[in-house]
């Protein structure tokens, strides 16, 4: 869980984030990883608590804080669960989203390359692909 401090700082130490848009969150593996080249390792895994689920031409490594969508072995979607910081927060790092999307509970904020899930004024889920 990180705290609206924690994004401020790494937020101010990083100006040219709240230029480009960047994520403010370190990711727990890196997109476009082809996972036959370089899988896994057990120590991942075990450090994020992942399960994996075996799908058609995909797996899915799931655990309480971030899931792992990996399509023909290669990481495609990360997506960052129980994010605690302030919709106020993630606006003083990042600016203001490129679109804002009305959901059923909340609001999508789309960002380049990601999209936050706002409820409640709060960022509760990140969605990260390539």
């Amino acid at each position: 869980m990180i705290a609206d401090r924690d994004l401020d700082t790494r937020c101010n130490q990083d100006a040219a984030a709240r230029s480009r848009s960047t994520l403010p969150w370190p990711l727990p593996v890196q997109l476009s990883r082809d996972l036959l080249d370089k899988p896994l390792t057990e120590a991942e895994r075990v450090a994020q608590g992942w399960r994996q689920t075996q799908l058609a031409r995909a797996k899915v490594f799931s655990a309480e804080g971030s899931a792992v969508l990996a399509i023909d072995d290669i990481t495609t979607m990360v997506v960052l669960r129980n994010v605690t910081e302030s919709a106020q927060a993630l606006l003083r790092c990042c600016s203001q989203p490129q679109d804002r999307i009305p959901v059923a509970v909340g609001e999508l904020w789309r960002y380049e390359s990601w999209i936050a899930w706002i409820r409640d004024s709060q960022v509760r889920e990140v969605w990260v692909v390539n």
